[in-house]
């Protein structure tokens, strides 16, 4: 059967008042919606589910970390194309994993809020406690008290977050802060020598002699030292070179990296990227086939 249509024109009007006349028959996608009661502890249990996908990632991941892992879904970003050569509107890779970070950080912010602290939610909760059992309410002057308390404790809280995100993030700093931590020298770097795999793998006793001398010719000598190590455990990786205090592990050494690390790593204050050993497990980590 064919029907002949005759859309109506209607003016529209966009943000910026201009006007646009667009055609309607009045018709549009037949749709349906299910209502469901239910009760007061199942929006909790259902956000706490939703939740705990966001969860997962180590308490360690930072913003700027998580903004970094949104780069490579910028080409997927904007409408793409439907199975008629259209545009279609379709959330990219990026922005769902934005999304993910800000609900990681929503429940972030959600159980610091709960902790018994006065300035805090928690803390409102503590003195609603306290009243039940006391049978009366804490005094004005022992609840400012509390707050004053609350206050100083919120405040190291945020010093110490901001110190841990400047040593992190400008390697400099983190020198300046903890660079004696290790002793008589600020760094101390190791380079297997004696292991079961490393030596065969690379002239790791060439690597100490080079790195030496480069940390000599650049005047810190006095702060890093270059150590011969024993077996680091993770034979078949090799070489290895371990860096602390800031506990860098690297794999797979070869001269020239050992040269970039130097250069890169103990003068820079860079780690080198490519050789960065993560073995996704802690311990001893040793490939079968080059086992004691």
């Amino acid at each position: 059967m064919d029907v002949t249509v005759t859309p109506q024109v209607e003016v529209e009007r966009d943000a910026l008042g201009n006007e646009t006349k667009v055609g309607r028959i009045g018709i549009a996608t037949a749709t349906s919606q299910t209502v469901q009661a239910i009760g007061p502890a199942a929006p909790p249990s259902r956000g706490a589910w939703r939740a705990r996908g966001t969860s997962r990632p180590s308490p360690s991941v930072s913003i700027v970390e998580a903004r970094d892992r949104d780069d490579p879904g910028v080409e997927h970003r904007g409408p793409a194309p439907d199975q008629h050569g259209g545009r279609a509107s379709r959330p990219s890779r990026g922005s769902s994993r934005t999304r993910s970070s800000w609900r990681l950080i929503s429940v972030n912010l959600a159980i610091l809020n709960l902790l018994p602290v006065p300035m805090l939610d928690g803390g409102h909760l503590l003195f609603f406690a306290i009243e039940a059992v006391l049978g009366r309410p804490l005094s004005l002057r022992k609840r400012e008290i509390a707050q004053q308390i609350g206050l100083a404790l919120l405040l190291l809280l945020m010093v110490f977050a901001l110190f841990n995100d400047l040593t992190r993030l400008l390697p400099p700093v983190g020198k300046m802060f903890c660079g004696r931590a290790m002793g008589q020298y600020e760094q101390h770097v190791f380079v297997c020598t004696t292991g079961s795999t490393c030596p065969t793998q690379g002239d790791t006793e060439s690597y100490v002699k080079a790195m030496r001398a480069e940390i000599a010719r650049a005047g810190l000598h006095t702060q890093i030292r270059i150590n011969k190590s024993g077996c680091l455990s993770q034979c078949g990786h090799g070489p290895m070179i371990v860096v602390y205090p800031e506990n860098v592990w690297y794999t797979g050494v070869q001269a020239e990296d050992a040269q970039e690390i130097v250069q890169s790593h103990l003068i820079g204050g860079k780690p080198v990227e490519r050789l960065l050993y993560r073995p996704g497990k802690p311990g001893p980590n040793v490939v079968a086939k080059a086992s004691h």
